[in-house]
């Protein structure tokens, strides 16, 4: 059963060192770890979405190059086409 009178800030396990935590219990340390792997995890994720937003502003600048040279190309194409029509007349 659930006493909703007792207060949330009593602790009922070990008792902890001045700073309020208990680094010596097993489970304390275990939390610890975890937190430490997810924060390397988290920096992790930041560094790698860091470098594919670079990648893709790269990729996007290459392609807005490549688009351009495309269309140049298409428009020698059609002034050689035209030439070639002309010439054959």
């Amino acid at each position: 059963m659930i006493n909703r009178n007792a207060n949330p800030a009593v602790r009922s396990g070990p008792a902890s060192n001045e700073n309020g935590q208990d680094n010596g219990h097993p489970t304390e340390r275990s939390g610890q770890a975890i937190v430490a792997l997810l924060n390397q995890a988290a920096d992790s994720a930041k560094a790698t979405c860091e470098q594919v937003i670079n990648t893709a502003g790269m990729l996007s600048t290459q392609l807005s190059a490549a688009e351009d040279k495309v269309k140049l190309l298409q428009s020698e194409l059609q002034h050689y086409r035209d030439r070639a029509s002309r010439a054959e007349k």
